[in-house]
This record gives structure tokens, sequence and C-alpha cells, in this order.
């Protein structure tokens, strides 16, 4: 029990860092792909892709049992019911799957999209390559064991990137973005069966302990509220506007989220497994959720102020002219994007593993009714418009939110303020001051532009060691795990020249 507890407890303190190269490694892949996929390929596909995602997860969503967040999050043993869990996600994969094919029959005649009927059931593989690798990679996440789960995402998007362009090359168009990412799904399943030991019997086991299952339809409820909050707008914008308008949207959408996907990632695979571990101790509890928000605040906010910042120049440069009606767009929602990770994931994920996910379920269909409406009025007037209409409903909801569920968490707001007050006036001030010193210098003066930018780094980065002393205690881990890894090869060596 002491030597569990002592593992739990290195890989709560090394998770961030695997985290961060796990979306910091695959992110870096994935933007250099899209760089070479939005030059090749056109609005319209991507309007089709976007569709098809949204069929996929429509399927999943349908019979969403939550078996594997209850495996994460549950305090017991969970060798007793793993078999039972690993045969009822499977029934239900197989399931999915069949959705996604009727689904596909109905989305082309509503969207007047033949080509749906064939894109959205290959995509649709992936449910039941998952289905067997998703108790595995829930023990995996319960453990907190994120480095096998990180070498299995970098390989993921390594794969589907590759693919992608190697098809987009050959002609492919939309099924680019098809086949490369159910490659990708496929070798991550392998690599995450063939890492772990846990196997299932080959006796088919059905006796799912009941408490679960009051856990899993809160889950399915919280799903399908992210659901309808992530892709709902595919549907009304491909539905009131056009495939056109839809790929405008859904390229800036892709593009401010190859960084925010990065800290959400990390937010949602790390925080919720450690707040599940730590709900009886709160000091630590509090902790975590503090160091989540200055962490943000300070590195996480530089990242997202500098795309904000630069998007006008990057965009018609890196992606090509096409893509310039984007722009405004795209600055909005990386807006959205920095609000929504600092703040409400943290929250969001310590409600869940405090066993109340349902309170995160009201307040997310309530914001789905409100974008809903938003973007029926929005989507005919472009891609700013709708963007813009998402960030008013998100503030507008994210606040009451914040407040009616503090209880829940347990958390003591006074003195998360307090401690967080320092690195939120900085974040302030960087939201404000970056981008008018961008554009007075692009204006003026490019040397000037250069200059402030660098000098603000420096202090912003001195202020960042100063007001986020764990960055410290990160560094020196990931220096630990690269000299062990160093070591270990060095080892292996000698031992093969002897």
């Amino acid at each position: 029990m002491e030597a569990n507890k002592k593992d739990l407890s290195k890989n709560l303190k090394q998770a961030p860092i695997w985290q961060l190269i796990d979306q910091g490694a695959g992110r870096f892949v994935r933007i250099a792909a899209s760089v070479v996929l939005a030059r090749m390929l056109f609005p319209d596909d991507f309007g089709i892709y976007a569709l098809s995602l949204s069929i996929l997860e429509l399927s999943r969503l349908s019979l969403n049992l939550g078996i594997g967040s209850a495996i994460v999050q549950t305090k017991d043993e969970v060798e007793p019911f793993s078999n039972s869990a690993f045969w009822v996600n499977l029934v239900a994969s197989l399931c999915m799957f069949i959705n996604a094919v009727l689904f596909s029959f109905i989305s082309a005649s509503v969207f007047d999209q033949a080509i749906l009927v064939y894109t959205a059931p290959v995509l649709g593989i992936t449910l039941v390559s998952g289905g067997f690798v998703h108790i595995n990679q829930s023990l995996l996440m319960r453990d907190l064991e994120f480095k096998v789960l990180a070498k299995a995402s970098v390989a993921k998007l390594a794969v589907e990137s590759l693919a992608s362009i190697t098809l987009a090359l050959t002609g492919f168009g939309v099924w680019s973005f098809i086949l490369g990412y159910v490659f990708g799904d496929l070798v991550q399943s392998v690599i995450i069966w063939f890492s772990t030991t846990w196997r299932p019997s080959l006796k088919p086991d059905f006796k799912y302990p009941k408490k679960f299952w009051k856990f899993g339809a809160n889950i399915f409820l919280f799903c399908f509220s992210t659901y309808m909050l992530e892709y709902l707008p595919n549907f009304i914008v491909g539905r009131v506007a056009d495939a056109y308008i839809l790929g405008l949207f859904a390229f800036a959408w892709r593009q401010s989220r190859w960084i925010a996907d990065i800290p959400k990632l990390i937010g949602k695979n790390m925080l919720f497994p450690a707040f599940s571990r730590l709900q009886e101790e709160a000091g630590r509890f509090q902790m975590a959720y503090e160091r989540w928000l200055r962490f943000m605040l300070i590195w996480g906010s530089a990242i997202f102020i500098t795309q904000f910042a630069f998007a006008p120049l990057y965009v018609p440069l890196v992606f090509g002219e096409k893509w310039i009606p984007t722009i405004a767009a795209l600055q909005i929602l990386v807006i959205l994007a920095f609000i929504d990770n600092t703040f409400y994931v943290p929250h969001s994920e310590a409600v869940t593993a405090r066993g109340k996910v349902e309170k995160n379920v009201y307040w997310r269909i309530f914001e789905a009714i409100a974008v809903a409406v938003t973007l029926v009025i929005a989507a005919p007037r472009g891609p700013a418009a709708i963007a813009l209409g998402m960030l008013v409903v998100r503030v507008g909801v994210l606040i009451p939110y914040l407040l009616k569920t503090k209880s829940v968490i347990k958390v003591d707001y006074g003195v998360v303020i307090k401690n967080i007050f320092p690195t939120l006036i900085l974040c302030v001030l960087g939201w404000i001051s970056v981008p008018l010193i961008y554009n007075y210098g692009l204006i003026q003066n490019t040397g000037l532009l250069v200059g402030l930018l660098v000098s603000i780094s420096i202090i912003w980065g001195m202020a960042g060691l100063y007001y986020v002393p764990e960055t410290k205690t990160l560094v020196a881990e990931i220096s630990r795990i690269f000299m062990g890894i160093f070591k270990s090869k060095k080892q292996k060596v000698a031992l093969t020249s002897e």
C-alpha cells in the first residue's frame, strides 16, 4: 500500500510534465500538418470534415455510459468489476458504430451532402477500436500513468498528420482528414493495448455494479451538454449558412484550438484523476486548484496573448490569403479559449471529481441552449459574428456558474483570490499592453516592436518565476526525468558493449 502511494505521489508530481510533453509535441506535429493541409485543401473540405466529426461524436455520445470515468473517480478497488466494465463498454461501442451509420444517412439528407454517408461511418471505425482499449486507458489514468498515455497520444498525432499530408498530396481531398484520423487512432489503440498488462476474460460478463450506473448517467448528461457546446455550432452553421461559411469558422476554431487544446487536455486528463485522488485532502486539493490558475494566468496567458496579437500577420503568411476572412473570428476564439481553459476547466473537473457532475450538466445545457439561439441569429453574418456570439454567452454564464458551484468543490475563494491576485493583475496588463504595442510597433517601427516585446518577455519570465514558484520544481523534475532517460540509455549501451 505504501509503495502504491509512493508511485501515485511520483506520478502526480510528474503528471504535468508528461502531459506537457504529450500535448506540446503532439500539437507541434499537428500545427505543421495544418499549415500544409490549409494550403492544399479548401474551406468546403474543412466544413465536411467538421460535420463528419460532429456525427462521430454524436454517435459516441449516444451510448456513453461513463464507464471510464467511473473507474478513474471511484475510491473502491476496480479489479472486481473491470471485466464486466470491458464487455459492457464493448457492446456499447458496437452500438455506437451502428448509430454512426444511421446518423450519417440522416445528416446527408439534412445538410444535402451525400459524401457524409461515407465519411462518418469510416470515422466510426475508431469507436470500435477504442472500445477494446477503453478500460486499459482508464486504468492508466487512474494510476496517473501519463508517460504511457503521452507516448500513445504523440504517436497517434504523428501518424494522423503524416497520413493526412500524404493523402492530400495525392489528391484525396476531405478524405485526407478522415483516413488520417482513423490511422492515427488505430495506432494509439495498439500502443495502449500492448503497454498495459490488464486483459479481459474471454467469457463475457455483464455484472456491472449498480452504483456506477447513476454516475454513468450523470457523465452521459455531462457529455451531452459538452457535445452541444462543442459540436452543435457545426450543425447550426452548416444548416443556417453553408459549407463554405462553416469551413471558415471550422478553420478559425481549429487554429484557435491547436494551442488552446494543450492546456485544456492537460487539465482534463490530469486534474480530474488528481482531484479524485485528493478528495479527502482539502489542503492539497485547494493547492492543486490554485496552482492551475497561477500557471494559466502567467504561462498560459502568454501563449494566448501572442497568438491573438500576431494572428493578422501569420494567418495570410503561413496559411494563405484565402483564410484572411477568418482572422477576426480566430482572435475572438483565442480569447474564448483562454477564459475557458483558465477558469472553467479546473472548476468543472473539481466539481466532477467531487461526484457532483450533475451540477455541471445543468449549467452546460443552459449555456448550450443560449449558444444555439445566438448562432441561429449570428451564422448568416459570418465567422466573426459566430465567434463573438459564443464568447458573449460563455462569459455571461461562467460567472454565475462559478459562484453557484463554489460550495461543491469546498475551496476557499477568498484565499484563492488573495493568492492569485498578483498573477491576475499581470495577466490583465499583458492582454492590454501586448496587442497595443504590437499594433503601434508594426505601423511605426519594427525595431521598436521587437525591443518592447523582448523586454516584456524578460520581465514576464522573471515575474512568472517569482509568483509561480512551482515552475522551478517543474523544471527540476523535467531535468531529473531526462537525466534518468540519458543514464538509462548510457547503461544499456555499456551493457551492450560488454
